[in-house]
């Protein structure tokens, strides 16, 4: 029987191949976390501009200016905002029981290099978010 010949340093190669794939691993978790975070952001402030038309019964600079305030504190330029109500008319006000939707589209970017001598590589991901609410507001 032949006996083998340890090679030595064999277990060091392999620890620094692991070691490589944890940390391609670990910074592509980094790189994918800030569309979701971003996505979850987007939902807060449509849920959040949803609930104060709701309690106001209408659409108006009062609740752009809440969406101005919630896109600085968080850090956002959201793209599009589209609001689908049935308003009293010649008003901006939405009646008692009336259902009103809010449609909120924006795009995440995930950069994945940025030579130096060209533009960044970056994946682009549409975010959009509908959410309905119905209005709490009597209006004579």
């Amino acid at each position: 029987m032949k006996k083998r010949k340890v090679k030595k340093g064999a277990a060091m190669i392999e620890i620094i191949f692991e070691f490589v794939i944890i940390m391609v691993l670990l910074l592509s978790f980094i790189a994918i976390w800030r569309p979701f975070i971003q996505k979850q952001n987007v939902d807060y402030i449509a849920r959040t501009l949803v609930r104060a038309v709701e309690t106001n019964g209408r659409i108006d600079s009062s609740i752009t200016d809440l969406q101005n305030e919630l896109e600085d504190d968080l850090g956002l330029e959201i793209d599009s905002i589209t609001w689908h109500a049935t308003y009293i008319p010649g008003t901006n006000k939405i009646q008692i029981k009336d259902e009103f939707s809010l449609t909120i589209e924006d795009m995440a970017t995930i950069k994945l290099f940025e030579p130096t001598f060209s533009d960044p590589v970056e994946i682009n991901i549409p975010i959009k978010k509908t959410f309905t609410g119905i209005s709490q507001v009597f209006w004579k």
